[in-house]
């Protein structure tokens, strides 16, 4: 019978599949303290409710959303069991742990498999750069989430958690990729602004991030991040040329437009009238290329 079963141990359980078919097992065996109140069949369609929800098709965006309200509301009944009649009823942490870092790789997943449709390095760079935008917002979204429902001032009606709040690394690391990858999108996009198809040939800017071209740069493990270092390593040497370039351009940029701009319009002391619109425009124009200061060589 179901007596026997350990619900503290999570042995066997790596993926949201499993813990579903957990409380079916339990289910599946009959009365006992573990479907005490229903409480097995419960967990087993939340479960499922939260493999549904995290299986969907739809836009990073949406499930960023849902991240705040569905999938949080359905962590919350698991954890707190309010709906389960069952005096004593509980779900144990460590397996809320787990569940938390079921439902991490599921996200990441996810996102793994938009950017596999949509490809990180060939896409024009405005949705290039929303998309990136919006899985990092998802990935600090769910640190929120998690983050909230496992702190000590939750203020959700599940039981206090004991310890530090769940942190979910990996989420972190893939966090800390996607703003890295998001980073060379940027610069991609500024030295293809700043340098002419003629300059951009010479310098075989093309080649440049072909070092990335084959990489999984969202499977993020101890495999794959030598590789990728690899890679940042390779493109960060062909740079070498291109930032020079860059300062040069850079500097030609500030002498001969911006400087002289701003210069006659604070002569002529017509800050706030029509001719300011010209240094706006260059100080706008410019902002673009901002980014390429940021690198070490050229700043």
């Amino acid at each position: 019978g179901s007596r026997g079963v350990d619900e503290s141990s999570v042995k066997g359980i790596a993926k949201l599949e499993d813990e579903a078919s957990f409380w079916r097992e339990v289910v599946h065996n009959g009365s006992g303290p573990g479907n005490a109140g229903g409480k097995a069949e419960f967990l087993q369609g939340k479960v499922n409710e939260l493999i549904k929800e995290l299986g969907g098709d739809e836009t990073i965006e949406d499930m960023t959303e849902k991240l705040g309200q569905e999938i949080n509301d359905i962590l919350e009944s698991i954890w707190s069991l309010d709906d389960v009649d069952a005096r004593g009823a509980s779900y144990p942490q460590p397996r809320m742990d787990r569940l938390l870092r079921m439902v991490g790789d599921s996200l990441t997943l996810f996102l793994q498999s938009k950017f596999d449709q949509t490809g990180l390095w060939q896409t024009p760079f405005q949705q290039a750069e929303r998309d990136l935008r919006n899985a990092i917002e998802l990935c600090k979204n769910w640190e929120r989430v998690a983050g909230n429902l496992t702190s000590r001032k939750a203020t959700h009606k599940g039981p206090q958690w004991q310890g530090d709040a769940f942190i979910d690394e990996r989420m972190k690391r893939l966090t800390k990729r996607l703003e890295e990858i998001s980073d060379l999108r940027k610069t991609q996009d500024a030295l293809q602004g700043l340098l002419s198809p003629e300059e951009q040939r010479g310098l075989q800017l093309d080649h440049l991030f072909s070092s990335f071209a084959g990489e999984h740069a969202l499977h993020v493990n101890a495999a794959s991040n030598s590789t990728w270092a690899g890679a940042i390593s390779q493109y960060e040497a062909s740079m070498g040329p291109t930032e020079d370039q860059i300062v040069n351009k850079l500097r030609a940029e500030f002498v001969s437009n911006l400087i002289p701009s701003v210069g006659a319009v604070v002569e002529s002391g017509k800050v706030g009238s029509e001719s300011s619109t010209q240094p706006y425009q260059l100080l706008q124009n410019f902002s673009k290329y901002s980014f390429l200061l940021s690198r070490p060589k050229i700043s």
